[in-house]
């Protein structure tokens, strides 16, 4: 059974409306894009000042030394495997913290270079 002419009227306008409303939003979406091209020119900074360049630091932050782990008293006198074991595992927790310090370093020097040579580049 066909749709009486009024309610035919009815839904050509609304499906008209949403229609429009939508292909408006879209254009709006795209003409707003257009203009950011076009209007790139403003966030550029002028030609004729110079830039102002600043080398980017090293954001790693330094390897802390650990705390050695002490053995008590009693602890030290009548288990003194125990407390070879705890001078182990603090020598070993110092010499990865050695290792740890050479290479931040070493990370942070060639940072520094990198950016100096960034830096000189550009200017």
């Amino acid at each position: 059974m066909p749709l009486p002419e009024d309610l035919k009227e009815l839904v050509r306008g609304r499906t008209g409306t949403c229609l429009r409303d939508w292909m408006q939003e879209q254009a709006d979406e795209i003409n707003s894009a257009l203009e950011k091209i076009v209007d790139i020119h403003l966030l550029a900074p002028p030609p004729d000042k110079p830039l102002k360049i600043e080398p980017i630091s090293f954001d790693q932050p330094k390897p802390q030394p650990p705390e050695k782990e002490k053995v008590g008293l009693i602890r030290g006198l009548f288990s003194p495997e125990m407390k070879h074991r705890t001078e182990e595992d603090n020598d070993r927790r110092y010499s990865a913290y050695l290792k740890a310090s050479k290479l931040w370093d070493k990370l942070r020097h060639l940072n520094d270079r990198k950016e100096l040579r960034r830096v000189e580049k550009i200017k």
